[in-house]
């Protein structure tokens, strides 16, 4: 193993012992419940979904099927 890692991965270690895990300051009062974060969530992609052109162009297709399955017995009746 090159000199240099040994000398980085050493710098990391000295500089993690330097740490305590109790000393990094946790607001737990201030954040939110786990449901509450999920719910967030939820709404945010069923308001992604709504959007009106989107909705137009599925009508359109859908029609756009139905048409074409149907023509056959259409145009049988027209003539």
């Amino acid at each position: 193993m090159p000199a240099h890692v040994n000398n980085q991965a050493e710098h990391l270690r000295y500089e993690a012992k330097g740490r305590n895990v109790e000393e990094l300051p946790v607001a737990s009062e201030k954040l939110p419940s786990r449901l509450d974060v999920h719910r967030r969530k939820r709404r945010k992609k069923k308001k992604a979904l709504s959007f009106p052109l989107i909705r137009i162009l599925l009508v359109f297709f859908f029609l756009i099927v139905i048409g074409a399955l149907l023509s056959p017995f259409w145009l049988e009746y027209m003539l």
